[in-house]
């Protein structure tokens, strides 16, 4: 079944005076965005959170994005930190274990003990293979259970998110469940970020 919508990308800083924003592109295909495309800055595509595109410069897996409407860096501030989704259309079919980039953003990741990594946050594209940038808090425990306050003054917590390097190949990739948004990897020495 084909998604309503597709993450496109998130928007991570205001670029100038005019209303411009910084949007790291999380799509397959950034030469689908150009002039008048239609934005959402929600999964469910509601008509108040659309946003059309009057001005694009690609460069990678980064976007300078003018939207209609958004004339000062004080409106384009409100927009930090949003995803921006698109409507979806049938997208083409991939081969055996290769997943659109929307299929992974938000997958829960999990060691081959059941351990729980945290979260697929990002992909960075190389020119060898995809990097899964996992991100977990520390104060949440292996079961994916929160742990109690009790506990949790017993125990020496920061708050630091933990990150994780997942390369995206198959001796390290077990398992993405897509039905179930869950991703079982086998961890190697390395793959935690400090």
């Amino acid at each position: 079944m084909t998604p309503k919508s597709h993450l496109i990308g998130n928007i991570t800083r205001v670029k100038g005076i005019n209303g411009d924003v910084t949007v790291k592109l999380l799509t397959d295909f950034p030469k689908n965005l150009k002039r008048n495309t239609v934005l959402y800055l929600q999964e469910n595509l509601s008509e108040e959170n659309k946003l059309s595109i009057e001005k694009i410069v690609l460069s990678g897996d980064i976007a300078k994005i003018k939207f209609v409407n958004i004339n000062n860096r004080d409106r384009a501030k409100e927009l930090i930190g949003s995803f921006l989704y698109k409507k979806s259309c049938k997208s083409p079919k991939l081969s055996t274990n290769s997943y659109w980039a929307y299929q992974i953003i938000g997958l829960k990741v999990y060691d081959e003990d059941d351990n729980n990594l945290g979260v697929v946050e990002e992909i960075w594209r190389t020119k060898t293979n995809d990097i899964y940038v996992v991100r977990s808090k520390n104060e949440v425990d292996n079961k994916d259970t929160v742990v109690n306050k009790v506990e949790l003054k017993s125990r020496d917590f920061t708050h630091k998110k933990k990150e994780y390097l997942i390369p995206a190949v198959k001796d390290i990739v077990k398992e993405v469940d897509l039905k179930n948004k869950k991703m079982i990897v086998k961890m190697i020495p390395g793959m935690e970020d400090i």
